[in-house]
């Protein structure tokens, strides 16, 4: 993912059309950090979301999560998201860089 289209995704990540940058923002992931961290897996993910048959149901369940709740408590969504897998492994993974010790140089 080039710097210009990291810029458009993130850019894009309130726009209906963006579901995947929604989603994620949502479950307390950060599109941008994702983005550069895997930008494979993020091309992925975004190819996943674009061909995806549930979008409607997705803008839906997003749409109903006001006020910016985060929706990792609901289940809902795992059910018809092709990349509920994977966006659960960001989760953990964000989960655990969170509460790893940080290691000092000596």
């Amino acid at each position: 993912m080039g710097s210009s289209e990291l810029r458009a995704f993130v850019r894009h990540g309130n726009n209906k059309d963006n579901l995947l940058a929604r989603r994620m923002v949502a479950l307390g992931l950060d599109p941008y950090e994702a983005a550069l961290s895997d930008p494979a897996l993020v091309r992925h993910l975004q190819k996943l979301c674009t061909l995806c048959d549930s979008r409607e149901c997705c803008l839906q369940d997003l749409t109903r999560t006001s006020n910016g709740s985060v929706l990792k408590n609901h289940e809902g969504w795992r059910d018809y998201c092709d990349n509920a897998l994977a966006l659960d492994l960001l989760i953990g993974l964000q989960s655990r860089s969170q509460t790893a010790p940080k290691r000092s140089s000596p």
